[in-house]
């Protein structure tokens, strides 16, 4: 599947792209990226098929030992009262388990010391990691990528993209909205045609964005893994762009 963004530059097999919400993304055929977003809190507690299978088995007891209102009555109680210790309990064992920072960095670090051979330089994002891989150039179906993406819980929806499109990507500009951009770029859709290009309102937009995002950074450099000497050519010259477009080398910058 072509890339239907926006394409803002290309240089080679680089290509960068606006997308949907008007931020700037690397798109590289070959060099793999892979982001870790933090762990969220959990919210769930027994989930809905086994609280709907205790809900009906309490009610037909209770309707028994009762009647129906206080089967119904008992029912409700009892489910609600072991999804609020389940949740509590998963929280419990979330929170055990580090820090989401912890936790991802602790994936990062299992995945790159079981690769000595790789070569990784690890970025901080404003939600999670990023990793950059440098030894060698990767097809976005190889299933080398594939169980990378698994052990370190990439996005399905990421990796899913990247098979698609046979291109890894990264977001190398702000989020609009974490610097105090709310309204949305015109048109607010991500499939590109020539005639958006001249559109007032969105030449507005963008000339506001990138006003913005100056005193931002989409990420910031962190630490480098693996074998130091092993790097592909074409990969270092997606890591020098990447970088210079992020600003991953101004730790005083904002990340957003």
């Amino acid at each position: 599947m072509p890339i239907r963004e926006e394409i803002v530059a290309k240089e080679g097999d680089l290509v960068l792209t606006r997308n949907s919400y008007g931020a700037l993304c690397l798109n590289t055929p070959n060099v793999l990226f892979a982001d870790v977003d933090f762990a969220n809190l959990p919210r769930r507690g027994l989930g809905f098929g086994w609280s709907l299978l205790l809900l009906v088995s309490v009610m037909s007891l209770g309707t028994v030992q009762f009647h129906l209102l206080g089967g119904v009555m008992l029912a409700t109680a009892v489910t609600w009262a072991s999804n609020r210790l389940a949740r509590s309990w998963r929280r419990h064992r979330f929170r055990r388990a580090g820090t989401p920072e912890q936790q991802a960095r602790r994936r990062i670090d299992d995945f790159a010391a079981a690769r000595p051979q790789w070569h990784l330089r690890l970025y901080r994002t404003p939600a999670g990691f990023r990793l950059l891989a440098l030894h060698r150039c990767f097809e976005p179906d190889d299933a080398e990528v594939a169980a990378c993406f698994s052990q370190l819980g990439v996005d399905p929806v990421y990796a899913r993209m990247c098979r698609m499109q046979q291109c890894f990507r990264a977001r190398v500009s702000p989020k609009p909205w974490r610097i105090g951009i709310h309204r949305r770029i015109r048109p607010p859709y991500a499939a590109w045609r020539a005639e958006h290009a001249a559109l007032p309102e969105r030449l507005q937009w963008i000339a506001d964005y990138e006003h913005a995002s100056g005193a931002f950074a989409a990420c910031r450099y962190v630490a480098s893994f693996g074998e130091e000497r092993s790097v592909a050519d074409a990969a270092r010259q997606v890591q020098e762009r990447h970088d210079a477009w992020c600003r991953a080398d101004q730790p005083d910058l904002q990340l957003a």
